[in-house]
């Protein structure tokens, strides 16, 4: 029994449960062996390598890939020109647990396609700061993925939802609806909910939707080791808890590599904690100023996409979240006709345009309820 795969017996059950799993209509009938049949059918990268490629997730906490595997084969493949939004001058340092954002006012090539920031440092058409009286005005944080990193500006779903709203504002009765992209590189629930405080709400959102992928809320421990590597506060003070005994046990001295290992492997143990302590700060924010709090859940490419469900949604709806699940926009398109390229996971432009239907059909019918209780100005007004 030691070894199993010397016994005739064990060789038999082996090519027997594997005979079942390759019968037609038989293994989609046990639930549980669905996930199985996902992960032994995909050849596309795993949820590290969709990490990697994604810029910023690990940019600050770099990891190479072994040069022998398809994911090197990949990014030997990549333009030069190819780079994420550091080296490609769209970044500035600020002093807070956000550590980068985008820079104001530019407007150069990224990743094959023009990006465009507004004088907030939004990746954005331009809004005044004060809402004008009547306008519903919606608020999203993200990462690279609702950024629109590999597509135009006016590519990303936010702003065909926005366009949508407007060019249906007369026949359907919507109020003027203005969609502030305050999504950034890199950026996980941490970081999102430092935009939040340092920027978005000085905007005075309506709705705050924070959009990310159902991993994503998991991933807070990348954030915080980034914050402590990079010398950042800790925002919110709570989160101390999690990082003071994480950061006095990693060692100081000897190689970085070895200190942001050993960062990463405590931080990991607390990321339940982590998700209640973000997650409870939202809501509070969102009862102390009024504002409608939404989990938007997107698709991701690359990462086995039998995994519907997050770990954190009970979590999150029982503090107090709503949740708009579209995660399915892509089902029935093959994840390459999807992809900014083939070194790059990030969403091109028909992978926004399916988010985009879906968010819009979710939210239209809570906008033309928002209209009916709100003061419209004139039609050209806003």
């Amino acid at each position: 029994w030691g070894r199993p795969w010397r016994s005739p017996v064990a060789g038999l059950a082996v090519m027997a449960g594997l005979l079942l799993l390759v019968t037609p209509g038989l293994a989609e009938r046990i639930a549980s062996l669905e996930p199985v049949l996902w992960a032994m059918s995909e050849s596309g990268p795993n949820e590290y390598d969709v990490a990697r490629r994604t810029e910023g997730y690990y940019q600050d906490l770099a990891e190479l890939p072994r040069i022998d595997t398809p994911e090197w084969q990949l990014d030997t493949g990549k333009p030069e020109e190819w780079k994420s939004w550091k080296p490609a001058g769209l970044a500035r340092k600020v002093d807070d647990a956000r550590m980068y954002t985008f820079k104001p006012s530019v407007h150069l090539p990224f990743k094959g396609k023009m990006l465009s920031t507004n004088s907030w440092g939004m990746r954005d058409q331009e809004y005044a700061h004060e809402k004008p009286p009547g306008v519903l005005r919606i608020a999203v944080l993200g990462a690279s993925t609702i950024a629109g990193s590999g597509v135009e500006d006016d590519q990303t779903f936010e702003a065909l939802v926005e366009r949508r709203f407007a060019e249906e504002r007369e026949s359907r009765g919507f109020p003027p609806v203005q969609i502030l992209n305050f999504a950034t590189p890199g950026y996980k629930i941490v970081r999102n909910l430092a935009t939040l405080e340092h920027d978005a709400l000085d905007f005075d959102p309506d709705w705050v939707i924070v959009a990310a992928e159902n991993h994503v809320w998991g991933a807070g421990d990348k954030d915080l080791a980034i914050i402590l590597l990079g010398g950042g506060p800790v925002e919110p003070p709570e989160l101390h808890a999690v990082t003071d005994p994480c950061s006095a046990q990693a060692p100081r001295t000897g190689k970085g590599s070895v200190r942001k290992r050993a960062l990463l492997d405590c931080l990991e143990q607390q990321q339940t904690r982590i998700v209640e302590i973000v997650a409870s700060r939202f809501v509070r924010l969102s009862q102390e100023r009024g504002f409608r709090l939404i989990w938007l859940e997107v698709p991701t490419l690359g990462v086995n996409r039998s995994r519907t469900y997050s770990p954190y949604t009970e979590l999150l709806t029982d503090l107090g979240f709503e949740r708009i699940d579209v995660s399915d926009a892509y089902k029935g398109h093959l994840r390459e006709d999807l992809e900014v390229a083939a070194w790059d996971t990030h969403p091109n432009a028909l992978a926004h345009q399916l988010i985009a239907d879906r968010l819009y059909a979710s939210l239209a019918p809570d906008v033309a309820r928002w209209a009916a209780t709100h003061p419209q100005p004139p039609q050209g007004v806003v």
